[in-house]
């Protein structure tokens, strides 16, 4: 048997937003600032964390299934939707294979597709628009016939929307591509339609962003029984725990997806207008985010941070002059405000 190169060499893990300092207001993340509901919080008391969990999650894929139409077996739950962004690029991944990104982009593509030892292709927007040109990507991706592309939709830090057309025309010009269209916020974005299943196309989502269960760990995908059973087997059983499940199924229960949609919608238009009126340069706005242009992102994170703000510097997507900054409660974001205004609207 030939012998397989691997990057054994230890990758630098990406950043993340999150993670902030204690006596900082976190504005790194979009995360919903909006308390969880009672019957949420009883059902995640209440599972039972005695007993193994069913191996798959099977109660929760059977009752994700109904909602949203689709059988048990087109859908995969994993321990947030990032663990199935890894188990993705093992199945699809690999030594001598490609796996393209549309960037800027969540860190994990990459590592992870680094990680299995495939070959990287990055495919950025064109600021400050951040768009792709339907054309050019096609060109690039039939040169370079990936394994994989993943993409973002909507996409952040960018908060743009890829047309459906274009990324449909695109899946059926490459049948032997999987094309992962990671829908981690689009619930949160206004008129923003999801792609339908095709063999060669995969739905990933998260049930923790609206509903701020970063921390429960829960993500789903969709896609056709072959390749939902294919990354079902590259992840280990009882991946999903009891409490993970039982939130899952009570979140489909008791979620107000219209009313924290609207809520969310609310304090962006506010965070929007606080900004602007501390002198702010806010370049795109979307779901739980609102973008803006500073001179120098790493200085300016360092600047806010010492007025107890803390914010995504971009720099790690390839935009040292942007700040991403998720909504979070009216009086935080007047502090925020403030501590803006405060470092001369970093003009």
């Amino acid at each position: 048997m030939a012998d397989v190169k691997r990057p054994w060499a230890p990758l630098a893990p990406p950043e993340h937003g999150g993670e902030a300092p204690a006596g900082t207001l976190d504005f790194s993340t979009g995360l919903s600032p909006l308390p969880l509901p009672p019957e949420l919080e009883a059902a995640i008391r209440a599972a039972d964390v005695r007993a193994y969990p069913q191996p798959t999650a099977l109660p929760l894929r059977t009752k994700l299934g109904v909602i949203l139409g689709y059988r048990a077996e087109e859908l995969v739950i994993g321990n947030g939707s990032t663990e199935l962004i890894w188990a993705l690029a093992r199945c699809y991944g690999g030594p001598r294979r490609t796996v393209a990104i549309l960037a800027p982009a969540f860190g994990e593509y990459a590592q992870a597709a680094h990680a299995s030892g495939a070959t990287v292709y990055e495919i950025t927007a064109e600021g400050p628009a951040f768009t792709w040109s339907e054309s050019a990507v096609l060109r690039d991706l039939l040169a370079v016939h990936p394994a994989l592309v993943f993409l973002a939709r909507p996409s952040t830090p960018c908060l743009v929307t890829l047309p459906l057309g274009v990324l449909l025309g695109w899946a059926e010009r490459l049948p032997q591509t999987l094309f992962v269209v990671d829908e981690a916020y689009l619930p949160l974005f206004d008129g923003v339609e999801p792609p339908p299943l095709r063999p060669n196309l995969v739905r990933l989502c998260s049930m923790t962003k609206v509903l701020a269960l970063a921390g429960l760990r829960l993500g789903y995908l969709l896609a056709s029984p072959t390749v939902a059973a294919r990354v079902q087997g590259a992840l280990p059983p009882w991946n999903v725990s009891a409490m993970a499940i039982a939130g899952g199924c009570a979140a489909l229960d008791h979620a107000r997806l219209p009313e924290i949609c609207a809520a969310i919608t609310e304090l962006r238009e506010d965070l929007c207008d606080v900004l602007r009126r501390a002198c702010a340069t806010v370049e795109a706005s979307g779901g739980p985010f609102v973008l803006c242009r500073v001179p120098d992102a790493r200085r300016a994170k360092a600047l806010l941070r010492e007025r107890g703000i803390w914010v995504r510097d971009c720099t790690s997507f390839g935009l040292p002059q942007h700040l991403r900054l998720g909504v979070r409660p009216r009086a935080e974001q007047r502090q925020l405000g403030a501590a803006w205004q405060a470092c001369g609207g970093f003009k």
